[in-house]
């Protein structure tokens, strides 16, 4: 049975709810555990489940979701990722290819209510983060967090990359031409990481674990920020209209919003 927390309040609006993040470079001294859950209020308006990531269609994750949803009842299920469907009537296929944010829309389908993505719009998002970096550093940093589902599909480096690269320019992101080599993206994480790249080595959650103080770490947090502050208003709105909210996001995502939660409501 899944267990969670009602976030302690305090007086609404009194201060700038938005200053109140938990800020990303102080997750590792908070010792926090995923999945990280908490209802906002008493009456269950809101409930957050912060994953750990997992493709594993036997993960507790999924039973647990499920519960909540079943004890909560909501109307809107809020999700996180671009590009995340879900296949009909297969359950495991779904969570084997989407992960669990895939089976949070599954579920939403079969519940027969809404599945709504809490992204901010793509080419707003890269006008902003390369607003404060070069689009080099952009590139690299947003590549890299493809990388680890693309080998988790056994996908072929090189063939994704091409096809990641064409979804860039389509959401916004000024590629260039040399960009579409993979040899562009291999040269500039050598010139940055001091090492050669290399697809089987390469995880995304160690890696960023390991490069904190890097840009592609400084990317990242800026571009998570970016989507956090989306992410609150997104869903403030949509409870303040009344609607019953489970938000199935990334755990580390769910600690980061929490402080902002408890300052709101």
């Amino acid at each position: 049975m899944f267990s969670f927390f009602l976030l302690a309040g305090c007086v609404p609006n009194e201060i700038n709810c938005e200053e109140k993040f938990l800020q990303y470079d102080q997750i590792s001294s908070q010792k926090f555990s995923l999945p990280y859950i908490y209802a906002v209020n008493s009456d269950s308006s809101l409930f957050v489940y912060g994953t750990y990531h997992t493709f594993n269609p036997k993960d507790d994750q999924i039973s647990e979701i499920t519960a909540i949803a079943r004890k909560i009842r909501p109307d809107v299920i809020f999700y996180e990722g671009d590009g995340i469907s879900f296949i009909k009537g297969d359950i495991s296929e779904t969570i084997s290819t989407y992960g669990e944010m895939g089976y949070a829309v599954f579920l939403a389908d079969s519940l027969g209510i809404d599945a709504k993505n809490l992204e901010p719009p793509t080419r707003e998002k890269y006008e902003y983060l390369t607003q404060r970096f070069s689009n080099e550093e952009v590139f690299l940093a947003t590549l890299g967090l493809q990388i680890t589902y693309w080998k988790h599909q056994n996908l072929n480096f090189d063939t994704y990359y091409k096809i990641a690269v064409r979804d860039l320019a389509e959401e916004g992101f000024p590629v260039t031409p040399e960009m579409m080599n993979a040899e562009y993206f291999r040269a500039i994480f050598e010139r940055v990481f001091q090492k050669p790249f290399s697809y089987e080595a390469f995880e995304s959650a160690n890696f960023q674990a390991n490069e904190t103080n890097t840009v592609y770490n400084k990317v990242n947090q800026t571009a998570n920020k970016y989507r956090d502050l989306h992410m609150v208003r997104v869903i403030t709105e949509t409870v303040d209209q009344g609607h019953e909210v489970l938000v199935v996001v990334g755990g580390w995502h769910a600690a980061v919003i929490a402080p902002y939660f408890s300052c709101y409501y």
